[in-house]
């Protein structure tokens, strides 16, 4: 074949979706079956019961004359919605500077990646805290993660979204720590990443409220 000297040039090839963003996507898969499946079983063990929040028979320390032991009728109470709604308000915050964030490192506005995760960190700070001070709101009240089934599956959910937050928290600082010190900033895949993991533990917050305080 004669030559015509006519190269076509050749496209170099690269994945579809890069590496970052997959591996961001499998990791919030994975956390949605991990929640799926707690929240699964928190609407069968809710649905089996007549009253939410169930009425136990707890001991009194007390025995009869028969030397049996006197229970008495207990129900929880009901885990107040005020400060989880503040914590949903917080998140959201959280996730819409972290946003800002992410659209400020695609410009190169360093100072402006600066002061959205700053905002950002201090969000995820203040919704720890806020936890801390419902658990600890819940427990003068008598409702803790020993307060039978309600109570137990209740702490536990919120407590592992809050084990969530407190990683973006620290994940958030390996980021932010950089973008402080370094005149050229962190890449933008960084910033965004850490947006779009804001984004679910602050609808994943929005779904819990649907669910636990419905």
């Amino acid at each position: 074949m004669k030559d015509t000297g006519i190269r076509t040039p050749i496209r170099e090839s690269g994945p579809p979706v890069p590496n970052g963003r997959l591996g961001m996507m499998l990791l919030l898969a994975a956390e949605c079956m991990f929640f799926v499946g707690i929240l699964g079983a928190y609407v069968i063990v809710r649905k089996s019961e007549d009253t939410w929040p169930p009425t136990y028979e707890v001991f009194t320390g007390a025995m009869d004359a028969e030397s049996r032991p006197v229970l008495m009728s207990y129900t929880p109470p009901k885990m107040e919605l005020a400060l989880p709604f503040v914590n949903a308000i917080v998140l959201t915050a959280a996730m819409l500077t972290a946003i800002f964030a992410t659209r400020a490192s695609k410009r190169g506005d360093l100072r402006a990646v600066r002061r959205y995760l700053t905002l950002t960190a201090l969000f995820g700070v203040g919704f720890l805290a806020v936890v801390v001070a419902e658990f600890r709101h819940e427990a003068a009240r008598d409702l803790t993660i020993w307060s039978g089934q309600y109570g137990s599956m209740l702490f536990l959910i919120i407590g592992l979204h809050a084990v969530h937050v407190l990683a973006g928290v620290i994940w958030h600082f390996a980021v932010y720590v950089p973008a402080m010190m370094r005149s050229g900033g962190v890449p933008a895949a960084r910033v965004e990443y850490l947006g779009i993991y804001w984004g679910f533990v602050a609808v994943l917050w929005w779904l819990l409220l649907g669910i636990l305080w419905a």
